[in-house]
């Protein structure tokens, strides 16, 4: 009994198998299905990345950087430790680089939003 259980599901998988083969490309009653082309590349792979040495980054200043096809900004806060967000104010979409920092975070330059490491607003004024 388990024998024929067994030849019975690798017939099964074999004729499932076989109903979903490819067609063949000179089918003419099915059309070939559209494909989206992006301009950027569709996956990233998976990781870290390194966008620069730690001497480099020595500035109380906001710097730009332009990775991964989107514009970041890195700081350093007061502790030293160095902060990657999106460089665009979600408020208003100022350049955050253009900001500065206070604390752990960074102050938006057009009305002085301030933005925490974790990119959530800790202050309106």
């Amino acid at each position: 009994m388990g024998t024929t259980f067994a030849i019975k599901s690798i017939k099964a998988h074999a004729k499932r198998e076989k109903q979903h083969e490819p067609e063949k490309a000179m089918n003419p009653t099915r059309p070939v299905p559209h494909t989206i082309k992006a301009s950027i590349p569709d996956r990233y792979p998976r990781g870290w990345f390194c966008v620069g040495a730690s001497h480099e980054f020595t500035t109380d200043k906001p710097i730009k950087m332009d990775y991964f096809g989107q514009s970041l900004v890195t700081y350093r806060g007061e502790a030293g430790e160095m902060h990657v967000l999106d460089a665009y104010c979600p408020h208003m979409g100022a350049n955050l680089a253009s900001g500065h920092v206070n604390g752990e975070s960074i102050v938006c330059p057009f009305h002085a939003w301030s933005w925490g490491p974790d990119g959530v607003c800790d202050h309106i004024p």
